[in-house]
Order: structure tokens, then C-alpha cells, then sequence
């Protein structure tokens, strides 16, 4: 339990500090004037603001499993206040093609998570992040919390977005190992509606990292519509460098934001 217990009060520290510093910003972008531009807009919703996100659609293109699973898989987040949003959130989410195509159940997970702007505004910004997740409601139940940060540097039109993130076993540690997970996407905003990027980073089992790891590397596209519409799509090696890594794993994402 002692890292579930340095990761509470980790957190509890970042979201208090955040919320002093966050209370002297102004008021920066709302849901009336929210960037068209994916570099600027900020990392958490305004306050009053539904946003859809994340990996809507997933299907896995694998050597050896393509098509199975097809999954889709939407985040929820709402600004409750001003830099203070929460969310439901999905990793497999609703699957259509059942056990025989890579399906646990047709819906068998689901998370809830907890944001705080600790700086909102500028060529950088910070928000702190914690929450638990569901990963398997079926047998074998598998649950535990999430911490971590979501961070943005800008410069000119490239931003280079960064989710740093601890996830720790409560239930069916044998199934879930503890993991350390960095995401890291680098995206170029080509013009006002259209922004091109590279993902990458690294997800490592903490009591193994130097030898059970992931590196994955995808190319992705997103256009918006409209300031309350986007869609995008990446294509991803999930696994192209870490240990037994290669081009064997593939997957194609399909994106879909809407900001209400």
C-alpha cells in the first residue's frame, strides 16, 4: 500500500497548491471563445463544458487478430469550476465483436478521473490527474487508481502534449501489473482546422521496467470542423521498440471530439 499511500497525498498536495496558483489567472478561454486551433487550446475543458474525446473507435489491424477486437471507446469530462474537471472515461468501451473476436463482454470497463488545472494558460500548462478504473467488471474483476499529470509545451505551431501516468492494482493484481504509462504526442498545426502529429512514448511494468516495456509509434491526423467539432484518425506500431517489439502490432484509431 505504500505506493497507493504516496500517491494520495502526492495528488492531494498538487491539486491544493494548483488550486492557489489557479485562483490568481485570469479567466482565459471559455466555452464562447474556444481555440479552433488544437495547439491552443488548453489541456482541461472550461468551466460549464461537456467534451467528448479520446479514442473513439479502436480496431486492432494485428498480425494474426485483425479486426478483432472493434471497439468503441469515448471519454466523458465536464468543467465542474474553473480548472476543475471530472470524467468518465473507457480503454476497451463498448466492443462489437464478441468473445470469439477478441470481446471480454460487450462492455467491461470504465473509469472515473479527476483533473486540476495547475497552470492554465501560457506556451505551457499543467493539470494534475487521479482517479480508479475498472478494468474487468467480468471475471477476473480487476480495479485499481490512476495519478499522474497531463502537460502541454507550445511552441509557435508544434505542441508536444505529455500524460505521465502510475496506475496501481487493487483487485486482480495478477492480471494488471502496476504500470508506469508516458504518452507522448508531438503534433504541427498546419492551418487553423488541420494539425498533423507523431505518437509516441513508453509503458513499463514497475517492478520490471527495463524488461517489460512498450514503446509504441503511430502518425495521426485531426481536423476540426468548427470549435465545438472535431474528427481525426491515427494509425499506430503498438508495440515497435519496447521488449519483443516490431511492426506485428497494429492498430487504427478513429477520433471524434464534441465540446457542448
Amino acid at each position: 500500500m505504500r505506493p497507493v499511500l504516496f500517491a494520495l497525498v502526492f495528488c492531494a498536495a498538487s491539486f491544493y497548491s494548483g488550486s492557489e496558483a489557479f485562483a490568481d489567472e485570469d479567466e482565459g478561454y471559455g466555452k464562447s471563445d474556444w481555440p479552433l486551433s488544437l495547439v491552443k487550446r488548453p489541456i482541461v475543458p472550461a468551466k460549464g463544458m461537456l467534451q467528448v474525446q479520446g479514442d473513439t473507435l479502436r480496431m486492432n489491424l494485428s498480425k494474426g487478430s485483425a479486426f478483432e477486437p472493434i471497439s468503441l471507446a469515448p471519454d466523458f469530462f465536464y468543467g465542474v469550476k474553473k480548472g476543475w474537471t471530472v470524467g468518465l472515461t473507457h480503454d476497451t468501451g463498448i466492443c462489437f465483436t464478441g468473445v470469439d473476436g477478441g470481446c471480454a463482454k460487450a462492455y467491461n470497463d470504465v473509469g472515473v478521473e479527476l483533473q486540476m488545472s495547475l497552470m492554465g494558460r501560457g506556451s505551457f500548462q499543467l493539470a494534475a490527474t487521479g482517479g480508479a478504473s475498472l478494468a474487468s467488471v467480468s471475471d477476473p474483476f480487476v480495479a485499481g487508481l490512476n495519478f499522474g499529470f497531463l502537460s502541454r509545451l507550445r511552441i509557435g505551431k508544434v505542441a508536444v502534449d505529455a500524460r505521465p501516468r502510475i496506475y496501481v492494482g487493487l483487485a486482480g493484481r495478477d492480471s494488471q501489473a502496476d504500470l508506469l504509462d508516458i504518452p507522448v504526442d508531438v503534433n504541427y498545426q498546419l492551418n487553423q482546422q488541420t494539425a498533423v502529429g507523431v505518437e509516441t512514448g513508453v509503458s513499463a511494468v514497475l517492478d520490471d521496467p527495463g524488461g517489460t516495456n512498450r514503446i509504441p509509434f503511430g502518425l495521426a491526423a485531426l481536423f476540426a470542423v468548427n470549435e465545438k467539432i472535431d474528427f481525426g484518425l491515427a494509425l499506430r506500431l503498438t508495440n515497435m521498440a519496447g521488449s519483443d517489439g516490431g511492426i506485428d502490432g497494429r492498430e487504427f484509431v478513429g477520433r471524434f471530439g464534441l465540446r457542448l
